[in-house]
């Protein structure tokens, strides 16, 4: 996975275009088509300022992994579901090691990214932001959610009927 995800965003960064060689639909000619097109965009950028070695295209995915476990804090704090101070950390360190997201951000996948938009979304409409910036930032999310995984849009209107019926 991690090469297939990777390479269109270490191809655009060296400048052969928005191309893959590693997908199985898709030559090194063709514009590169995909369900998360955000990710290796992202990616394009982190290679041109990090590098391209192993560890340097591995660190996004932790970096991504990092914020989206603090916005996660910061959302059940807000709500009141951390009340002291050792469950922070603690919560921290279970979402870290949990399976599904160590997989996803030691394999160089794009499910982290759409973990911390998912996060920020709930943050957002969570935390006691100005009206004009909770719309505006919101409204940016919604638009960068698809971009991240298209299996992200049924999860957030799944989510966001539950947090609906639950909090109004």
């Amino acid at each position: 996975d991690e090469v297939c995800y990777s390479d269109p965003g270490i191809r655009l960064a060296n400048g052969q275009g928005w191309t893959s060689t590693c997908w199985f639909s898709q030559d090194e000619k063709t514009f590169f088509v995909s369900n998360m097109p955000l990710h290796p965009l992202i990616l394009a950028g982190w290679v041109k300022v990090f590098g391209e070695s192993p560890l340097a295209v591995r660190s996004l995915g932790y970096t991504l992994a990092g914020v989206t476990v603090l916005l996660l804090c910061g959302l059940l704090r807000n709500l009141g579901y951390l009340a002291s101070d050792w469950s922070g950390p603690l919560y921290c360190l279970l979402v870290l090691c949990g399976h599904g997201f160590v997989y996803g951000y030691r394999s160089g996948r794009y499910d982290t990214l759409c973990a911390l938009i998912a996060a920020a979304i709930a943050y957002i409409a969570i935390y006691p932001f100005t009206r004009a910036f909770k719309l505006g930032t919101l409204t940016l999310l919604g638009i960068l959610a698809p971009l991240a995984g298209l299996q992200l849009i049924p999860y957030l209107c799944l989510i966001g009927f539950f947090a609906r019926v639950v909090y109004g």
